[in-house]
């Protein structure tokens, strides 16, 4: 018996979703088993004020889906000064106004977010870097986080 050819579309878009986007180097994540986080370009150029910081976002999903909530980032230096960030709303059930659906990540599928930026307020100090954190709601209703932080050079 041949297979039908839809059956080979369906079984290719259920695949995770691949991105032009590259990892330069692994990216520090925590896992917290439902969702990984990484950011690229690691680490990220440093920005002066009046600059905007520019990065792409990759999730991954693990064992179980995901509905993406919200996120938030932040661009700190060594002394925990904030000199630029960030906060999206991404689905409707999380209380977004402005979003038309919910934003969701289902198992071991991936994602990524390119262009993201957050402009420069101040130029950071020493051992800048940007902290990247997803909040989301797991398939069996539990509300969850991680975070990713890479240095800025």
């Amino acid at each position: 018996m041949k297979p039908h050819p839809l059956l080979t579309c369906l079984v290719f878009s259920a695949l995770p979703a691949c991105s032009s986007s590259s990892m330069t180097s692994p990216t520090p994540t925590t896992n917290s088993g439902s969702l990984q986080v990484s950011i690229a370009p690691n680490p990220l150029p440093r920005r002066v004020a009046g600059e905007q910081v520019v990065w792409n976002v990759t999730l991954r999903g693990g064992a179980i889906g995901v509905r993406l909530d919200r996120s938030e980032a932040v661009v700190t230096d060594a002394s925990g000064a904030t000199f630029a960030e960030r906060e999206d709303f991404w689905s409707k059930s999380a209380g977004c106004a402005t979003c038309g659906q919910d934003v969701h990540l289902a198992a071991r599928a991936e994602m990524t977010f390119s262009g993201l930026t957050a402009n420069v307020l101040r130029t950071p100090g020493t051992g800048a870097l940007l902290r990247f954190q997803a909040f989301y709601t797991d398939d069996t209703g539990a509300a969850l986080s991680t975070t990713a932080e890479i240095p800025m050079n």
